[in-house]
């Protein structure tokens, strides 16, 4: 008995060593990707106010397009993982091109969303320059849209693989290319017209063709790839693959469109109370948004090792994974509650000098403190589901946390239905109430499948 509880731990101190050895460069490169948005508000900023307006109303329409097609290729890695597992690497090329083609394919009806809805820009009644920086700024990101499609298609396929280190490299490559090109295209530089806001758009473009190209290139010359090399043949495109292809990306995409109309629903209800609680909420979500890419990275890789012991037809190792994911969850959560709590008004003052802001956002980051608990478990659930390739139930989740739960519920207490207006408080205790559901929902899902392993083909190991 002893024996075997030695076993046991070392088995899963092994496993926290595995996960955040794929962790740390996905974290990394997930920062310096949010660190092109804030490079290109910053740069954009120092050309003018109405170029850094008329960047973020078009990045208010290129940002949810841009996550949802990245979501279409987050099947691949659970995809990937498992046949990894399994041993059948030559499968991958095969699956891999399918995967591309759809995506690709994706990117185009991406573009043409976009466009049209660059023409909706100017029946708004708002400033006609703004606007202008918002439509010019918009086509450049269309034209975008299938380097950001090969981008994570290329990413996914390497991570699946149990290779996270390219995240990482192409990420600090993503970041040094964009930040000379929105100089140059944003003030006219090296003999090209000064673009304004427009440039960040052109920056964008001629960032994610080149990192996607570089990447490409790199995967097919790279011999820890030889065994599943992409784009060194064609294959055909089946009715079948491509509907067992959907049945996985497809609520993954769906979940992420959901959540982010959500929060940006949420902004949209607190606008009428002023600029004050609008700003103040803003900065709360931003700092949220930062500390989310911990679990977020966490989850990207909790995906990857469970897909690989899927594949292997191992669930007791994927039962360890399970448990070593949410051993490090929990520690995330303290962390967070401790560094948020403590260093809240420090965190707020670098994003505004007005006293009111600071005060009232100190004040919503208490909010986030508890938020952090059921978000940083709901989002390690989902890495583990995606592994498993039960992405549908993740579809179900999203839709029931956020819009029956959470903005309903957050607009009655912000707007006072059952007591006095809340405003951004009754937004946050929303979003708590939901996360929680979302929480509950996918450990209890997570938890049956471990009971029952027949309902995904899989024997527990003697």
């Amino acid at each position: 008995m002893e024996h075997k509880i030695l076993t046991y731990e070392r088995k899963r101190s092994q496993e926290i060593l595995q996960l955040l050895r794929l962790f740390w460069p996905i974290i990394i490169g997930q920062l310096a990707q949010c660190a092109v948005s804030v490079t290109d508000t910053v740069m954009a900023g120092a050309a003018g106010t109405i170029e850094l307006s008329g960047v973020a109303v078009g990045a208010a329409l290129f940002n949810p397009c841009q996550l949802s097609l990245a979501g279409l290729t987050l099947a691949i890695q659970p995809m990937v993982s498992q046949l990894r597992g399994a041993g059948a690497l030559a499968k991958i090329s095969k699956r891999m091109w399918i995967a591309l083609w759809i995506c690709m394919s994706a990117s185009l009806l991406f573009i043409l969303l976009l466009l049209l809805l660059r023409q909706i820009l100017f029946l708004l009644p708002s400033d006609p320059a703004m606007m202008d920086v918002a439509s010019r700024y918009v086509f450049w990101c269309a034209a975008s849209m299938p380097g950001v499609a090969l981008y994570n298609v290329v990413r996914s396929y390497a991570e699946g693989l149990g290779h996270t280190r390219p995240t990482l490299m192409f990420g600090l490559i993503m970041l040094a290319v964009n930040i000379p090109l929105n100089y140059i295209f944003i003030f006219g530089k090296l003999g090209m017209p000064a673009m304004g806001g427009a440039g960040c758009g052109a920056a964008t473009f001629a960032t994610f063709t080149i990192t996607a190209l570089l990447f490409c290139l790199y995967v097919n010359r790279s011999s820890v790839y030889a065994k599943s090399r992409l784009f060194v043949k064609s294959f055909g495109i089946t009715a079948p693959a491509v509907r067992s292809y959907l049945k996985v990306a497809v609520p993954i995409c769906l979940s992420l469109a959901l959540e982010v109309s959500c929060f940006s629903l949420g902004a949209m209800i607190l606008s009428p109370f002023g600029a004050t609680v609008v700003a103040a909420h803003s900065i709360s979500l931003n700092i949220s948004g930062l500390f989310f890419m911990v679990p977020l990275s966490l989850a990207a890789a909790l995906t990857i090792r469970t897909g690989h012991c899927v594949g292997a037809k191992r669930l007791n190792d994927a039962k360890v994974v399970m448990q070593s994911g949410y051993l490090l969850t929990a520690l995330c959560v303290i962390l967070f509650f401790t560094v948020l709590f403590f260093g809240r008004t420090f965190f707020v003052s670098c994003y505004s000098d007005d006293q009111e802001v600071i005060h009232y956002a100190s004040f919503l980051l208490l909010f986030c403190c508890v938020y952090m608990l059921p978000d940083c478990f709901q989002m390690a659930s989902i890495g583990i589901l995606r592994g498993f390739k039960d992405t549908r139930v993740i579809m179900y989740g999203t839709l029931l946390a956020y819009w029956v739960v959470a903005l309903p519920l957050g607009y009655a207490l912000s707007w006072g239905l059952f007591t006095r207006k809340m405003q951004a408080s009754g937004i946050w205790i929303g979003f708590i109430c939901g996360l929680t559901v979302a929480a509950v929902f996918y450990l209890s899902r997570v938890r049956m499948i471990f009971k029952n392993p027949s309902r995904i083909g899989l024997k527990i190991e003697n």
